[in-house]
């Protein structure tokens, strides 16, 4: 057996991941070097290991940018209606952001929509990141941490393949590391 995603710290198979902490730094380093101050990060849903590593991530990366602020984490659910939900909490409750990072495209899809109908400009006054590159990503010129299913899926099966030929005996764990993709809805001026 092969493990994909697996929880924890497996020792016994061989596991094949994505490396999460690697792509959300990439991001607040991002929204750091363009000059943005308070990110508001979408996470996903509770126990999701995907959600709670990026999640994690966040919060380890802006308390090394900004420390003594508490990090701004609003929950999701991975759907477009969450992400939209995020920004009307956030804009109800008046707390302060000029940044969105959500956990997957889609909640920052539905982000970005909330966001332009309540008249707020993209990238212009907030800035909006997700994770993934799905598709639907490059047509709405959507920042993201492109993750390569396909290289991480080969990958495993490969490795899969040498262990039942017996050509590799040992288990190992390698995360790929996702690519920051620079799109209109981060890089663009910031408007007051």
């Amino acid at each position: 057996a092969v493990l994909l995603n697996a929880q924890g710290n497996v020792r016994s198979h061989s596991s094949f991941g994505i490396d999460n902490r690697r792509g959300v730094i990439d991001i607040v380093d991002h929204f750091r070097a363009t000059g943005r101050k308070r990110v508001a990060h979408v996470a996903g849903p509770r126990g999701n290991v995907d959600a709670e590593e990026r999640r994690a991530a966040f919060e380890e990366a802006m308390r090394g940018w900004q420390p003594g602020e508490e990090p701004l984490v609003l929950r999701g659910d991975y759907s477009e209606e969450s992400g939209a939900e995020a920004v009307r909490q956030l804009i109800k409750l008046k707390v302060p952001f000029d940044a969105i990072f959500a956990g997957n495209d889609m909640m920052a899809i539905g982000a970005m929509d909330e966001l332009r109908t309540n008249g707020i400009a993209v990238p212009g006054q907030v800035a909006v990141a997700g994770f993934d590159d799905v598709p639907i990503s490059r047509h709405l010129g959507l920042t993201t941490a492109r993750v390569r299913i396909d290289e991480l899926g080969a990958s495993a099966i490969a490795r899969l393949i040498d262990e039942i030929e017996g050509e590799e005996d040992s288990a190992i764990k390698q995360l790929h590391p996702p690519e920051l993709m620079v799109r209109a809805s981060s890089d663009g001026p910031r408007t007051q």
